[in-house]
């Protein structure tokens, strides 16, 4: 699974998170791909933090670009994934991209 040419690979902890909310790597793709910048504060260069509404939930996922040794390349590292209720703040957030 692979997001802007790079492998999207779970942490340790974001992989327990996916199993606990019976989601993969494609949910995770999918909200990159789709999702609006829900970040709430300022986050490295190379972190995106992305959120998708789904009725009343909202979808969160962080990743983190770092360099993988088993790969021995750039990848993608799913570092969080989550799921909330729907607030205010996400609308907010959502207009603006």
């Amino acid at each position: 699974m692979d997001f802007k040419g790079l492998l999207l690979v779970p942490s340790a902890s974001a992989y327990k998170e996916l199993e606990d909310l019976v989601l993969d790597l494609n949910d995770v793709k999918k909200i990159l791909e789709q999702g609006f910048d829900c970040s709430k504060g300022k986050r490295g260069k190379d972190v995106l933090e992305r959120c998708l509404r789904e009725g009343n939930k909202v979808l969160r996922a962080v990743v983190v670009k770092d360099f993988n040794k088993f790969f021995k390349s750039d990848v993608w590292v799913v570092i969080h994934i989550s799921k909330h209720a729907w607030k205010k703040e996400y609308s907010e957030a959502s207009n603006r991209g």
